[in-house]
């Protein structure tokens, strides 16, 4: 009995979903991520504040887009790429000088980039005043990398240059892991495209756990390449 009811159930929503226009496609959005404000305290009390600067970047997925007429279906899927450009901040690290003087508290910069690859769902909020409009919310999975280059200070009154301490400091560190994702957003149809707008917070997680979040919205076009009807 348990199966008949849900086989049905599963035969209603099919014939429900049909009535319903489906878009298959790709899309192209332009990406601006900001991280929270923190602060470091050095060794000898100077407070280093990092988190200002936002990084721009693109996504390209794949969607598939519809209007989803209940909740355990998603009204947008999509699965893609996501790439951060390096992004300048300040920062503090350690280093040691090459001559055996000990380690060397320095304050400078550091250049930080970001890879996610993953699944982003959106479920649809209903809405009664526009037929083209899709307003969504909802989560995704990812496997993110960010990538880390300290850059040296080039201040004239140093009595020190990069070459004095040891290069690997200067070298990109790489971290790599899982993260979780949160979005809400809208899709706007027109006859050949449609406009995606979307805020997305990624908190890193598994592995990369030691990395802020980041958070910004993005702006892009979807184009249908098949649609059902």
């Amino acid at each position: 009995m348990i199966t008949k009811r849900f086989v049905f159930a599963l035969l209603l929503a099919v014939m429900t979903l049909s009535g319903y226009a489906q878009q298959f496609g790709v899309s192209a959005a332009g990406v601006l991520f900001f991280q929270p404000n923190r602060v470091f305290e050095t060794s000898n009390g100077r407070i280093i504040n990092t988190g200002s600067s936002p990084s721009a970047g693109i996504r390209i997925e794949g969607n598939y887009i519809m209007h989803s007429p209940f909740f355990p279906v998603s009204a947008y899927n999509g699965i893609g790429v996501t790439f951060v450009a390096p992004s300048t901040d300040s920062a503090v690290y350690n280093t040691r000088l090459v001559n055996g003087g000990g380690s060397f508290e320095m304050v400078g910069l550091q250049k930080t980039s970001m890879l996610n690859i993953g699944l982003r769902f959106g479920y649809e909020i209903p809405q009664q005043f526009d037929d083209f409009l899709i307003i969504h919310a909802g989560f995704g999975f990812s496997f993110t990398k960010f990538t880390h280059t300290n850059i040296f200070p080039d201040l004239p009154s140093s009595a020190y240059q990069q070459s004095d301490f040891e290069s690997e400091t200067f070298e990109p560190v790489v971290s790599r892991g899982a993260s979780f994702e949160i979005i809400i957003g809208a899709v706007y149809e027109f006859e050949k495209f449609s406009l995606i707008g979307q805020y997305s917070l990624v908190k890193p997680w598994s592995g990369i756990n030691e990395e802020p979040f980041r958070h910004g919205p993005s702006v892009g076009i979807f184009l249908p390449l098949y649609r059902f009807e």
